[in-house]
């Protein structure tokens, strides 16, 4: 909301639903938002929304391929880590698949992927006193997060800046990173092996890879933001667009109002 589509600068923010935003109305979804923010401070920037539920990095990256005038003037953004941690998460599942039928996992699997509401996923209480095994914890889940996540932002910011615009990524918070969450869910066996795997996204978001971590930004809001694990009411995405323009400002100041 708000951009024109015709303005030569773009902030082209991708993500899942957390960025699509279903759940709120257009207006307080984090692009739009964010495309407030960056007008109030006299920025003449478009910021487009594409967002789309369910997807993950690698699928971000492939729609990004598609837009053929990306250029200078462009900032892209790749908000995400929910739908990778989820995807990390089945894998342990898949792993584990003696405890739990792979059957039943295919089933669980096949469920979140036409869902955007990732939480109605993972409600089984058999998940929850089964778990994932300690051998894929330790070890195997930390590879998938490097194979599946950490190289395709690699890969993503290789592309775009080879096409002279800018690459901003950023892991989101989500429930079991929140301070009230964590609390809530240490004693759960799915929500730990969550945490657990989380865990390994943030190792990796540091100013070496140049990924930010917005896992704490909400921590000090009033009241809980959260609409379900993953995603915010109209003050949670407020507050993530806020940070969000604080990454970017400086960017756009380089590019020029």
């Amino acid at each position: 909301m708000g951009a024109t589509g015709v303005r030569q600068k773009r902030v082209l923010v991708f993500g899942g639903s957390t960025v699509f935003c279903a759940e709120v109305p257009d207006s307080m979804t984090i692009p739009s938002q964010l495309q407030k923010i960056i007008l109030d401070n006299k920025f003449d920037i478009d910021v487009l929304n594409y967002g789309i539920p369910g997807i993950r990095i690698e699928n971000q990256f492939q729609i990004l391929e598609t837009i053929q005038d990306l250029g200078p003037g462009d900032t892209v953004v790749f908000y995400d880590g929910i739908n990778d941690l989820n995807t990390v998460f089945r894998l342990g599942l898949e792993s584990n698949k003696s405890v739990i039928p792979l059957g039943f996992v295919k089933e669980v699997a096949a469920w979140v992927e036409s869902h955007s509401l990732l939480a109605r996923g993972l409600i089984s209480g058999y998940i929850d006193s089964s778990g994932i095994s300690k051998n894929f914890l330790s070890t195997d889940a930390e590879n998938e997060v490097a194979d599946l996540w950490v190289k395709n932002d690699e890969a993503a910011r290789e592309y775009v800046e080879s096409k002279g615009a800018s690459f901003v990524h950023i892991l989101q918070p989500n429930w079991v990173t929140y301070q009230g969450g964590v609390e809530a869910t240490k004693d759960n066996k799915r929500w730990s092996d969550m945490k657990t795997i989380q865990n390994y996204f943030e190792k990796y978001s540091t100013p070496v890879t140049k990924i930010e971590n917005f896992t704490k930004k909400l921590d000090g809001l009033t009241s809980t933001p959260y609409i379900d694990w993953a995603h915010l009411d109209e003050i949670g995405n407020k507050k993530i667009a806020e940070e969000m323009f604080s990454v970017l400002e400086p960017l756009l100041v380089a590019q020029g109002k």
